[in-house]
């Protein structure tokens, strides 16, 4: 929905009496639009395609137009418009803007607004007959928003002073780019840009044709002509628009000393002065750039400012003849580059000069924040994927012409950027190995990083390597800080405060500073980041730079040593609910703790920390690395010991829902007979539903039955709230299962009760989740929907993805069956995505299915056949048998659908061969109507006694209502007529 502007009516011209011929002056918008690189795309897509795309382009121009009440003059590579009000004018240049985006091979336009009197001149009827344009337009507005509109960059919306008056109070975000002096104009004019939260809000550059100027007492200056000393920038400057942003918005809000805070390597030097080259329009007396990277004392401190300031110094009082220097230059910019190593001396050096230069702004880069007063802190932040992608290819193409990064290696490169940090000087460092070095290689050599991070190509020497810039930050250090920094490597995926306070400062002694302070100093040194309220972590680069300070010995005198073991311990004494609460946080913290056990042969740490990392990884995956870690506990645990209950019954769930069912069993029957063995009747629950679920899976319901009142009755026992809930849930699905819908919603409606009773918000999403199939499966469509999606919700909230997937697959398949299929097929795709993810292959074989069924409906046959293909492959591998049919079912009427008879003849007699129909009423059902179907479209007048059994199954079975069942006996009596009469 486009915003709403505030309209402005445009004052209409007086009225006079004129002649239907004669020229009439009008007060107008115009907004002239061009594609850019239009001739370029042309000549890539050929005269044909290019033909199509304009056609496609042009009708949503048009239907557009319409909409927001404007008038087409002119049309070329783009459209010259005319508009009554302003607010319509802009509006329509954001829709238009947004609308490229959508077209089949997506466009960028730059567009120009000006407000002001045209001529509009009406040709002959008979001159129009013959090609010409209905209404011609004449007046200096008409070039001068060519030329606006020339300036802009691809994607920008540029305006005129004019037109920003004319649009009046607008809800549209509009920012100032200053005054621009056009070629052939007597003064010069005020830009504006307007967008909304995807514009970049960045100034446009010079041209031979139009430069920005700035105003200096009753001159209006050249913007190149302004004096500076920024260094010139010797390559392309790359990303950080937001950063830009938040800089340009704090001078234009009145900051007068921000400081730009970050590790080494982040490139605040860059930012700094690629912004002091941006603002250098806005500072008639100049900005000034300082390099205090060499100073170490206040003497050095004035040298370096003098020199960026080029002010000779000298005089008795060198800090006031700077003062004074900065005063006159008037409104100026002074950007003070590196000055952790000197930020003592910063409240009575620039501190002192705020006060005595009160026109002039100071921009600081630091690693360490300086607590000066009135300073507006800007925490820069690593690049994002796009824009490291980006980096790494321009700097890359430095030493390597021919460099690109091609499609098979894209995955590579998202993975380099990430292990990289986003820091720039690590992606620059790195993109110079492609002198020697494929992509593939240089992230193969990543475990050497601070060996391959390293180059002395014009670089100073503590940016020359890696290492170089992480050991300047660590020179700066207490040596109390140096010891949090080394310990703090032990953690994966970063850490609470009380995590924090247990592993690194538990064993500080009396004299040390107290860990808050120490933490806090860390993050204000930025080598420690704040992610949110309690929660923080370092860079990969410098953790990995910490591990090596930890194993040189950095550690409290007389403390434990041994970091890791505490690290632990802390994690081994956590509980399922704190587990749950950070299991997508600190999944990777639980893994290596139990790692590290396993290495060491603490056989007592080991059953705590797998059943740690189980509560993690069942809800976020993937369910291999648990497997993984119990197979290799066992070789830890001697056969006597009771935790071999809990890896037995880790190992075993993990199977299970990894989809390989008769391993599963083997494990959970162990699992089972260990825990009673030892009187563990906790863990005997928990196999015992596991090892249920999975026999239920197979078909064997009386084994299951019996597994899951066993279990429900120990939970009772144990009154476990949390083993209760999982046996009344499991107990529920074996109702379902058989189709016994009435006794499943009983005890899912008990398991929810208990759910709330207890507070447990994740078990609330997963049994909501399944009333609403219940729902679904009876086709209460809105009751349905309502509960699964407040089931997605709550699992997300969670951070529950096993759920959160599932819930998916069920709604997509919901709103396929209300007729909202390409929405279904894309929740279901996201749901394939996810399982998939996690390892849930037999997860995955059911989103196959789905999938299948979506794709049939929506015809498209070969990605149908595909995914019931998948389905079937995976159903066949977990010997889940009544899948296995329900997917060669599906892929019989799919072929037959195609006309493949023969095909789908052979597949539905297989789909009854692998059927186990007592077990699975609502399949056989399916298989009977698919028969019919498959028949009727074979002209066999046998369909008909075949579709008469489907319904006797489906009724006596008490299947008939079930929306699939419905779909499948529909679809076969709409193929009756295909069969001749009896």
């Amino acid at each position: 929905m486009a915003a709403i502007s505030a309209r402005v009516p445009l004052p209409p011209a007086p009225p006079r009496p004129r002649s239907e011929t004669e020229p009439m002056s009008e007060h107008v918008a115009l907004l002239q639009i061009d594609i850019v690189d239009s001739t370029k795309l042309g000549e890539a897509l050929g005269d044909v395609a290019m033909s199509a795309l304009w056609t496609e382009h042009d009708r949503l121009a048009r239907d557009l137009l319409r909409e927001w009440r404007g008038r087409e003059i002119d049309k070329s590579d783009g459209f010259l418009l005319m508009f009554a009000d302003a607010g319509d004018a802009v509006g329509y240049a954001l829709a238009y803007r947004r609308a490229l985006s959508r077209l089949s091979r997506p466009l960028k336009a730059r567009s120009g607004l000006h407000v002001g009197p045209v001529i509009v001149r009406e040709n002959p009827g008979d001159d129009v007959a013959r090609g010409a344009k209905p209404i011609e337009i004449d007046g200096s507005a008409k070039p001068l928003a060519a030329r606006v509109m020339a300036l802009a960059n691809g994607g920008q919306i540029l305006i005129t002073g004019e037109a920003r008056a004319a649009l009046g109070s607008t809800a549209h975000k509009t920012v100032a780019h200053g005054h621009w002096r056009l070629k052939g104009l007597a003064l010069p004019i005020e830009l504006f840009e307007v967008g909304d939260e995807t514009s970049a809000f960045l100034p446009p550059p010079d041209s031979d044709k139009v430069h920005r100027v700035v105003r200096d007492g009753d001159l209006w200056v050249p913007r190149r002509a302004v004096p500076t000393s920024l260094p010139v920038e010797r390559d392309a400057f790359v990303g950080r628009v937001d950063s830009l942003q938040d800089l340009r918005r704090r001078v234009e809000a009145g900051a007068r000393l921000i400081s730009i805070l970050g590790p080494g390597g982040i490139g605040k030097t860059r930012l700094a002065q690629h912004f002091g080259w941006m603002a250098l329009g806005d500072f008639p007396g100049g900005v000034w750039f300082c390099n205090l990277s060499s100073a170490t004392t206040l003497d050095g401190v004035l040298h370096a400012v003098a020199a960026g300031l080029q002010l000779p110094l000298g005089g008795s009082d060198p800090l006031r003849h700077i003062g004074s220097a900065i005063a006159g230059r008037g409104r100026c910019m002074v950007i003070l580059d590196n000055l952790e190593q000197v930020g003592q001396f910063s409240e009575e050096t620039f501190g002192y000069w705020m006060q005595f230069a009160p026109e002039a702004h100071f921009v600081v880069t630091s690693r360490i924040s300086l607590g000066v007063a009135g300073d507006g802190v800007h925490n820069l932040s690593s690049l994002g994927l796009q824009d490291g992608l980006d980096l790494f290819a321009r700097r890359a193409r430095a030493v390597r012409t021919d460099f690109q990064i091609r499609t098979e290696s894209f995955a590579s490169a998202n993975r380099l950027i990430k292990l990289l940090d986003g820091l720039p000087l690590a992606i620059e460092l790195a993109a110079s190995r492609t002198m020697v070095l494929s992509l593939e290689e240089i992230l193969e050599r990543m475990h050497e990083r601070f060996r391959l991070l390293t180059s002395s190509r014009g670089r100073s020497p503590r940016h020359s390597t890696l290492r170089r810039t992480l050991d300047w930050s660590w020179d700066l250090l207490a040596p109390f800080e140096r010891t949090a920094v080394a310990k703090l490597s032990v953690f994966e995926g970063g850490f609470t405060l009380a995590a924090y306070e247990a592993v690194v400062t538990a064993d500080a002694g009396d004299g040390a500073p107290w860990s808050v302070d120490v933490l806090q100093a860390l993050v204000e040194k930025s080598l420690v980041r704040c992610l949110e309220v309690d929660r923080f972590d370092m860079l990969l680069s410098i953790r990995e730079f910490a591990k090596e300070k930890l194993v040189e010995g950095y550690a409290l005198s007389g403390a434990n040593p041994d970091t890791k073991a505490r690290h632990a311990a802390y994690f081994a004494s956590l509980d399922e609910l704190t587990v749950r609460r950070t299991a997508s946080k600190d999944v990777d913290n639980f893994v290596a703790a139990c790692r590290w056990a396993i290495d060491e042969r603490r056989a007592a740490l080991l059953p705590p920390l797998l059943q740690v990392c189980w509560a993690a990884l069942k809800l976020v995956g993937p369910f291999r690395v648990a497997l993984q870690l119990a197979e290799s506990a066992e070789g830890v645990l001697s056969h006597e010991d009771p935790g071999r209950g809990v890896v037995c019954s880790i190992a075993g769930s993990a199977l299970q829902l990894m989809g390989i069912f008769a391993k599963a069993e083997e494990r959970l029957e162990a699992a089972v007979s260990v825990a009673r063995l030892h009187g563990d009747r906790r863990i005997e629950a928990i196999a015992g539903c596991a090892l249920g679920e999975c026999q239920l899976t197979r078909g064997d319901h009386p084994r299951a039955l019996a597994n899951f009142a066993r279990s429900l009755e120990l939970s009772i026992e144990i009154q476990d709230a949390q083993v209760r809930l999982l046996c009344l849930n499991s107990q529920a699905s074996y109702h379902y299962a058989r189709s016994e819908l009435t006794v499943a919603r009983e005890s899912y409606e008990a398991a929810i009760e208990l759910a709330r009773a207890i507070g447990d918000r994740r078990w609330q999403g997963g049994i909501l989740g399944n009333l609403a199939n219940i729902e679904h499966a009876q086709g209460n469509g809105e009751r349905a929907t309502r509960l699964y999606e407040e089931a997605l919700a709550l699992s997300v909230s969670e951070s529950d993805y096993r759920w959160a997937a599932n819930t998916r697959c069920n709604l997509g398949m919901l709103y396929h069956q209300l007729g909202r299929s390409n929405e279904g097929k894309d929740f279901l795709e996201t749901a394939l995505l996810e399982i998939a993810r996690m390892g849930n292959e037999h997860g995955a074989a059911i989103v196959h299915c789905n999938l299948g069924i979506v794709c049939s409906s929506l015809g498209l046959h070969e990605p149908a056949l595909h995914h019931l293909r998948e389905c079937a492959q995976a159903a066949e591998k977990a010997a889940d048998m009544n899948l296995l049919s329900t997917a060669n079912g599906y892929l019989a009427v799919q072929h037959a659908r195609s006309g493949e008879l023969d095909i789908a003849r052979d597949l539905i007699r297989q789909a009854y061969d692998q059927a186990i129909a007592e077990t699975d009423p609502m399949g056989s059902a399916l298989l009977a109507a698919h028969r019919a179907e498959i028949l009727f479209r074979s002209g066999d007048v046998s369909g008909g006694d075949v579709l008469l059994k489907a319904e006797e199954i489906a009724m006596s079975q008490n299947v008939h209502l079930l929306v699939e069942v419905v779909a499948a006996l529909d679809a076969a009596r709409a193929c009756r007529q295909l069969a001749p009469a009896h």
